[in-house]
């Protein structure tokens, strides 16, 4: 509450700049306001007790006042619509006071408040108006109407003079203050220009001089001493010390100068520049103006003011800007004759086309002399018409741009040749940015572009035959598949090869090489259609690409032609040489769609075609490369997962049949393929079959199969592990040393036949004797033998006389099926039968239930092994397996 009052006295509130003007009748204002407020405030305290109107009269009359004074602070440009406002009220105020209050003895006093405020506020001329309207009112309302206003006629009367008399002395206060004011700002004005002519002669450094003739003296002003460094005493003031210090070379001009004035022939002004010396003995160029203010009745002139100036900045100036000119004039004249002479064409366009330069080897390789040129009114009307439309359209793009704009063009000269030109465009700007025209500048490149054409020949043409060779083919073909493809039409690559080529140039040397190899290019060329490409990849291979077929039988008539016609007797130098060739063909969409692998696939056949008799041709056949690839990667992917791990050996238990007990386990091979995952032997061992990557993978089965057989050991288990062998692995030439190798490093010579190998009878039979010999080598240091699969091999009774085998397995499909099938009852009854003659143990595979482990035992089957006993499992799960499963006593026939 007391910052906010503090804020609203009239005497605590600050002004910008721009309301400085204001500040008098705000505080004037704010003032009235403040103490038209605080009376009515008391006085509505006090008249309350008298009459509560009276004083809610006076509360609500001090609530405006002080919203007045709210709105005056925060609206300070409206101080002429609030002054107003003010006036007028209080102007109807004080008359109904005057009218209504006649107990009032102040009432005509109020009055006096309101004419100062209407002259302060508003000025001398709407003030004096307020004056005539106050006086009105007195005077009406006391001499017109019927109110009592308790005041006399000499009271009304002195009171108008009063009125009056106060205005006038306010009016000739102001008048005074402004006579007052106007002085002043003369006064001010008069010594401000007072002040610019003293800054202004300072600042130029002018000397004043006046010189009397008569008398030879000379009065200077302190600029002329300080010019030339000496004090006024060392100067002196006789005339004759300006012709010592002037230079020998300029008296005469100085002196005729002076002359020429003081007889006044042509006007009594004296111009003269001259240099002087210095204190310090350099000489300054002095610059002298004066005039003949006196002259006698005779004409004779008796005095001359002037002034001087130091002009030797100014005249350094001048040379150095003539010495400027002077090399400016002789590079121009170098550059001119450069740009002349220069082996490129240069010019300069304005905005409207006319030529404003153009250099003389341009004109003279046009043959436009150069005056034709730049009198053209547009630069085309000169120029070769071939040429106009193509250059006015690369002045349009270059002064489109704001960056050099390149073009080429073809131009005749005056040799009758067309050149070639690398012309370069700028355009030029105003300061405004607007475009004032541009600078054409033109190079030959003919030799340039037929160089580069002869190399580009070079690196995309045989030097040879003319044909393309491997670096241009490459773009061919794939232009050549982009078409096929967007035809859905047929293509044929070729891979041709010269068959007797080798012989003919070794024979009678390159040269006559070289004549077959044109030759042939010649043929072929004359075979294939226009469409059609051939190449030469080098010595005596070609590539012939058959673009735009429909059928394949297309393919095959040209390329029977080409055989025909490459095979006809060629005859170089009286000899008589035959030459045939070797197709290879692939053809696309049928193969593969990438450049690369057709040529590849191309080259593959024309071995084929080769191998195949020569002078032929063969196709790709894309099924049969498909499975060679499968079959190679699958051979890649093997030898990284053994490499890194991805084998794992399962195991399937064995049981006796009539106890349950685990007799022994089979180890089969499992992959945990990266991508394909958990793959079964019958997926992937077919690939390497009769490969050195079978040894290895069977090598590796044996390692792992009898490390686990010696931890089984170690662990107190005694059964028999049985391990896959293929044929080609048994009869691999270290099969034998390496088994026995295993056998010595992890079973004990009381370990006898714990191991065992299991080989396919159809695998036994191919080599009955070798195979006789190893078993028996194996069996001399504990290794057992079983013939897998018994029964579906052609095998005998003379066959299995000759193989020393321990056990026969019998084959699963038997066993699956004996329950329905009588013939495969036969042959499982037939095969114990078989296996007790030949004092062998039997195996069953493929115990897939309760019914097949009851039925073999009924036949007097040893062993059991299938899905029914137990799938194979991780070595880890084995024991723990064996320890849990028994055979029901149904399967073991009990009741």
């Amino acid at each position: 509450m007391k910052q906010t009052l503090l804020n609203l006295l009239p005497f605590t509130q600050s002004f910008a700049d721009h309301e400085r003007h204001l500040k008098y009748k705000v505080t004037f204002l704010n003032s009235v306001f403040l103490m038209a407020a605080l009376v009515a405030f008391g006085m509505g305290f006090y008249r309350w007790q008298i009459s509560p109107l009276m004083g809610a009269i006076d509360f609500g009359f001090a609530a405006v006042s002080f919203a007045a004074l709210h709105y005056l602070k925060h609206h300070r440009d409206k101080v002429e619509l609030i002054s107003t406002i003010a006036i007028v009220s209080s102007f109807f105020l004080f008359l109904s006071i005057y009218l209504l209050a006649p107990y009032n003895s102040m009432r005509l006093s109020l009055f006096f408040l309101l004419s100062a405020g209407a002259f302060y506020l508003k000025g001398r001329t709407i003030g004096l108006r307020w004056l005539y309207a106050i006086l009105f009112a007195i005077v009406a309302v006391h001499f017109l109407t019927g109110f009592q206003t308790g005041y006399s006629h000499i009271d009304i009367f002195t009171t108008c003079i009063y009125l009056v008399a106060l205005f006038f002395i306010f009016w000739n206060y102001e008048t005074v203050k402004e006579e007052q004011r106007q002085r002043e700002q003369e006064y001010e004005l008069e010594r401000q220009v007072g002040e610019r002519w003293r800054l202004a002669l300072e600042s130029a450094g002018d000397a004043i001089w006046d010189w009397n003739l008569q008398t030879r003296s000379l009065l200077y002003s302190r600029s002329y001493t300080e010019m030339l460094g000496y004090t006024e005493e060392e100067l002196g003031h006789d005339s004759s010390v300006i012709d010592r210090l002037m230079h020998p070379d300029d008296k005469l001009a100085a002196l005729q100068h002076l002359t020429t004035t003081l007889k006044g022939a042509t006007h009594d002004k004296f111009v003269s520049e001259a240099r002087l010396r210095c204190k310090d003995g350099s000489y300054r160029w002095i610059l002298c103006r004066g005039q003949i203010r006196e002259r006698d009745s005779q004409g004779r002139a008796l005095r001359m003011v002037g002034t001087s100036i130091d002009t030797t900045d100014r005249k350094l100036a001048e040379q150095e800007l003539e010495n400027s000119r002077h090399e400016l004039e002789i590079e121009r004249k170098l550059f001119q004759s450069i740009l002349d002479n220069a082996p490129l064409g240069i010019w300069m366009l304005q905005a409207d086309g006319r030529a404003r330069f153009v250099n003389k080897s341009y004109c003279l390789a046009l043959g436009i002399p150069e005056e034709t040129f730049l009198a053209a009114r547009h630069y085309s009307e000169v120029m070769p018409p071939s040429t106009i439309a193509s250059c006015m359209k690369a002045d349009e793009e270059c002064l489109a741009q704001d960056r050099p704009h390149l073009s080429w063009e073809w131009v005749p000269f005056v040799d009758g040749r067309d050149h070639l030109l690398e012309i370069t465009k700028v355009r030029l700007l105003n300061n405004d940015g607007s475009i004032c025209g541009l600078i054409g500048i033109a190079a030959d490149v003919t030799e340039r572009k037929e160089h580069e054409q002869q190399l580009e020949h070079i690196a995309h043409y045989d030097s040879l035959t003319g044909v393309p060779n491997r670096v241009l083919l490459a773009d061919r073909l794939s232009q050549a598949l982009a078409r096929t493809k967007r035809e859905k039409g047929l293509m044929a690559v070729c891979y041709l090869d010269l068959d007797g080529f080798k012989p003919v140039n070794d024979t009678y040397g390159h040269d006559t090489g070289d004549q077959v190899l044109i030759e042939i290019t010649r043929r072929i060329k004359e075979v294939i259609r226009e469409d059609d490409t051939v190449a030469r990849l080098g010595g005596d291979e070609f590539v012939v690409l058959l673009v735009g077929l429909e059928v394949p039988e297309e393919c095959a008539g040209s390329l029977n032609r080409l055989l025909e016609r490459i095979n006809q007797p060629i005859e170089i130098q009286g000899k008589h040489l035959h030459i045939s060739a070797s197709i290879g063909v692939s053809l696309y969409p049928e193969d593969e769609q990438d450049a690369d692998t057709l040529l590849r696939h191309a080259d593959q056949a024309m071995y084929i075609a080769k191998q195949s008799g020569k002078n032929r041709y063969h196709l790709f056949d894309a099924a049969n490369d498909l499975r060679a690839r499968s079959h190679h990667e699958l051979l890649q992917q093997i030898r990284h997962g053994l490499a890194h791990g991805e084998f794992e050996l399962y195991y399937q238990p064995k049981v006796e049949m009539s106890t349950g007990r685990l007799v022994g386990v089979e180890a089969l091979i499992r992959w945990h393929h990266p991508t394909r995952g958990f793959l079964l032997p019958d997926e992937f061992l077919r690939v390497i079959e009769n490969t050195e990557l079978e040894i290895e993978l069977g090598d590796w089965v044996f390692s792992q199969a009898f490390q686990q057989l010696q931890r089984w050991r170690q662990a107190g288990e005694d059964f028999e592990v049985s391990i896959n062998a293929s044929a080609y692995h048994l009869q691999s030439a270290n099969f034998v040393p390496k088994l026995k190798s295993l056998m010595g490093h992890y079973c004990a010579q009381t370990c006898r036949r714990c191991v065992q190998i299991e080989v396919l009878e159809t695998a036994a039979l191919d080599d009955i004797a070798r195979v006789s010999a190893i078993i028996k080598s194996c069996h001399e240091f504990g290794v057992g033998f079983a013939l897998d699969d018994f029964g579906t091999g052609y095998s005998s009774l003379t066959y299995l006389s000759n193989l020393d085998v321990d056990t026969l397995k019998i084959d699963q499909s038997f066993v699956r099926g004996m329950l329905e099938d009588k013939g495969d009852h036969a042959i499982v009854q037939g095969i114990i039968a078989l296996a007790k003659a030949f004092d062998r143990d039997i195996v069953a595979e493929g115990v897939e239930n309760d019914a097949h482990y009851q039925a073999l035992l009924q036949m007097g089957c040893e062993v059991g092994q299938g899905y029914g006993i137990a799938r194979p499992m991780p070595a880890g799960d084995l024991i723990e397996w064996s320890e849990h499963w028994k055979p029901s006593k149904t399967t073991l026939g009990e009741a």
